[in-house]
């Protein structure tokens, strides 16, 4: 008979109560993000960066998940910025472009040479301004209206 593997020897963490059953204590230290008004001007830091996949179509975009730097109770905003592919008609394949270029250059990216998304966008920062809009089922969100260039 193998050894067991260390899944199969890890115990199971405790939860409070037994196994269906939460304490619930920590309710209480709950807190409505903030989502800031129209055309607010925002400085923010990018938190994550990722290559996303859209399942349906193949699609290909930046994924990006960006913190307010200046207010902890904010909501993260988060990004999606398309890559161009054969199928994308030229017009819009150059939006998507200069949209990219805007998010570089506000967030000091160097794009002079390949980019590492996971690498080289996290910590940087810049600063937007944002959209305030419902989203269904979500609520409330903010989103990037447009990139302020550095000043």
């Amino acid at each position: 008979m193998a050894g067991k593997s260390a899944f199969e020897t890890a115990a199971a963490p405790e939860v409070p109560f037994g196994d269906s059953m939460l304490d619930n204590s920590d309710l209480g230290d709950t807190f409505t993000p903030t989502i800031h008004a129209d055309n607010d001007e925002v400085h923010l830091r990018i938190t994550k960066g990722e290559m996303h996949t859209k399942e349906t179509t193949g699609n290909v975009s930046i994924h990006a998940v960006l913190e307010d730097m200046d207010d902890d109770h904010a909501d993260d905003i988060n990004v999606y910025i398309g890559i161009p592919n054969e199928r994308t008609e030229l017009k819009v394949a150059n939006k998507m472009r200069l949209r990219r270029k805007e998010f570089y250059q506000c967030f000091g990216i160097d794009y002079s040479g390949p980019v590492d998304v996971e690498r080289d966008l996290p910590g940087k920062d810049g600063y937007v301004i944002v959209s305030e809009s419902d989203n269904p089922p979500f609520g409330r969100q903010n989103s990037i209206k447009s990139y302020i260039q550095p000043r």
